[in-house]
């Protein structure tokens, strides 16, 4: 219905209320009728004057209101200045434009209109950049926009065009922390963090190396085989962390203090090896000295011992139950003493006692015997006329019995062995009638109760002596010495009869020491060939034939002398002492393979191999 539609109608509602009146049936006829045009007339002008306006007419309702133009609803149908019309704007597919930092509404009706943007929105052509001001106005941020951290590896981004925070992957190379405390440094690659796994490898083949959390590094012992990296340990395992080869640990050392010191016998227990001889004190005395070796050459320790100007001592062995004993000489009762010395395992002294004979004593050997020992050496009022000397102690130190033999002259034991029931003693003999002749190798044989059984004497009366002993195998006796300045050893049957000789030659040389080493004699000693001032140390292997096989020589400076040895299961000990020119004497203990090598390069593959199963059986090869 139209504006025109509604205003004739009230026109006609004014006419019809002042015409004249009919008879009373027209009337009433005309009035029910005219009643009910009314009635029409009326419900459409309130319809339509209602629709829009609001009572009284003069009021309109709000622009967007619902009316109908046409009584069909139309979606577009709305109140605008109080008139339904269908002049709507169509919000959707004709928006109201915008403007920086305004916020534009579209009314249907009302139109297009706008107010300021909330405060800090982004705005402009880098909405990161920029933002709302209060006042409606697009100015730049005091600080860029700040996108939360989105992640390892990857990097926080603002959209210039929507100023909203977005995440990208990091470059590749760029730092991170991947958690791992065992890895580092750590980089991204390809938007992942990775770091390299930390290094604990300690080059140790006998653990297993980790890393602990928090990132320090642990090193556990395994089991297994290895390499030592020494040709003379083939058969090498893992123990304890350790890589242990099958084989000695072979050394040629000097020890002792920085004063002078002479090494004359090795001994070798559970805990080491113990070197006995004397060192010359600050003082200028000479004194007894113990020092204790580990089995891989390293000094545990070392003590000096005796109460006198001149002590020393010549010989040591094992004590049992743990300790060592030692004999020598002292000087502490003015008179020269035999002396007596018993240690403990640490060096400490148990007993340290002078053993008294004739006025001119020293013991030079010694022969463990049950819980106690037997020594010998010489006693006599002069030297010229000492006697062999044999005397037996028992555990504490005290003299069960003494015997001494001996001619006019000087006699003297140098060494001991146990043989049959009893032992030998060996040394030399001198008679007063040979005189400036000199001595002879002297055997005697003795039962266990100190009885002499049997003696013997080899050589001729020039200065033949006879400086160790051992049993042979299958039989009779090894002695070794010298005669007349050449290296000499024998080889006696069990009554002291020679069976063989052997002499070596050289300008001078002397055996001091003889064991049995993998069923062959091995001795030591030392020599100076001809033209030569110096004096080294000297090992010989040779089979119970006498057969040469062959020797080693070793020296540290212009003097070298080996004094002992003793046989171990894969290899020798052997004791002495050397002197470098300018720098005094020092004890030296050798720990040879079976083949006399001190050292794993000379040794190499020799090391674990026995010198018996290398012979070809020629006596012309060594």
């Amino acid at each position: 219905m139209t504006v025109g539609k509604i205003t004739q109608s009230a026109k006609m509602a004014r006419i019809f209320s002042t015409r004249q009146l009919k008879p009373a049936g027209e009337l009433r006829e005309r009035s029910l009728r005219t009643r009910s045009v009314w009635a029409l007339l009326v419900a459409m002008l309130i319809a339509t004057t209602t629709a829009c306006s609001a009572e009284p007419e003069t009021d309109s309702k709000a622009t967007g209101s619902t009316c109908s133009v046409d009584g069909d609803c139309s979606a577009g149908d709305g109140c605008k200045a109080g008139t339904c019309t269908t002049l709507a704007r169509d919000c959707t597919a004709d928006p109201c434009p915008e403007a920086p930092c305004q916020k534009a509404t579209c009314d249907r009706f009302a139109g297009c209109s706008a107010v300021p943007a909330d405060t800090g929105a982004p705005c402009g052509k880098d909405r990161c950049a920029s933002a709302c001001s209060d006042k409606g106005a697009c100015e730049a941020r005091s600080s860029p926009v700040t996108c939360p951290e989105p992640g390892v590896c990857k990097t926080a981004t603002c959209d210039p065009l929507t100023g909203k925070c977005g995440v990208a992957d990091a470059s590749d190379g760029a730092t991170c922390d991947d958690g791992d405390a065992c890895t580092g440094p750590d980089t991204c690659t390809s938007a992942a963090c990775k770091g390299k796994a930390k290094d604990c490898n300690d080059d140790n083949a006998c653990t297993k190396d980790g890393c602990t959390a928090n990132g320090g590094c642990n090193h556990t012992p395994v089991d297994g085989d290895c390499d030592d990296g020494l040709a003379c340990t083939p058969v090498d395992k893992c123990s304890g962390g350790q890589c242990v080869g099958k084989g000695a640990t072979l050394f040629a050392d000097g020890y002792g203090t920085a004063s002078d010191e002479e090494a004359y016998a090795v001994v070798h227990d559970k805990n080491g090896y113990t070197l006995a001889g004397w060192t010359e004190t600050v003082g200028g005395n000479i004194r007894g000295w113990l020092g204790r070796i580990a089995d891989g050459g390293a000094l545990t320790w070392q003590h000096t011992y005796g109460k006198g100007s001149f002590d020393f001592l010549a010989a040591a062995v094992a004590r049992p139950g743990g300790g060592i004993v030692a004999a020598g000489s002292t000087d502490r009762n003015s008179d020269d003493d035999a002396w007596l010395l018993i240690t403990d395992d640490k060096g400490a002294v148990i007993i340290d006692q002078a053993v008294v004979g004739k006025g001119n004593d020293a013991l030079e050997a010694l022969l463990p015997v049950g819980a106690g020992v037997v020594a010998g050496g010489a006693t006599g009022k002069t030297a010229k006329t000492a006697d062999g000397w044999v005397v037996s102690f028992d555990a504490g130190g005290k003299i069960k019995w003494q015997r001494t033999w001996g001619t006019d002259g000087a006699d003297r034991v140098r060494a001991l062995a146990a043989f049959g029931t009893g032992f030998v003693a060996v040394g030399e003999t001198r008679s007063a009638t040979a005189g400036a002749a000199g001595s002879e190798t002297w055997v005697v044989k003795v039962a266990a109760d100190g009885a002499q059984q049997w003696q013997v004497s080899h050589g001729v009366p020039a200065d033949d002596i006879a400086t160790s002993v051992v049993p042979a195998p299958g039989g009779g006796l090894i002695v070794a010495g010298s005669a007349s300045g050449k290296a000499r050893v024998l080889h006696l049957d069990s009554s002291g009869k020679l069976i063989w000789e052997r002499v070596f030659p050289g300008e001078k040389s002397e055996f001091t020491g003889v064991t049995i080493s993998d069923s062959a004699v091995v001795l030591v000693g030392d020599k100076r060939d001809a033209g030569s001032k110096i004096v080294r140390a000297w090992m010989v292997r040779m089979d119970l034939k006498g057969t040469f096989s062959w020797q080693r020589t070793w020296s540290s400076g212009e003097l070298d002398r080996a004094t002992g040895v003793i046989a171990l299961a894969d290899g020798l000990a052997v004791s002495g002492w050397g002197r470098v020119s300018g720098q005094g004497e020092q004890a030296i203990l050798r720990r040879a393979d079976l083949w006399g090598h001190t050292s794993c390069n000379a040794a190499a593959g020799c090391a674990v191999a026995k010198p018996s199963l290398c012979s070809d059986g020629n006596v012309c090869t060594a």
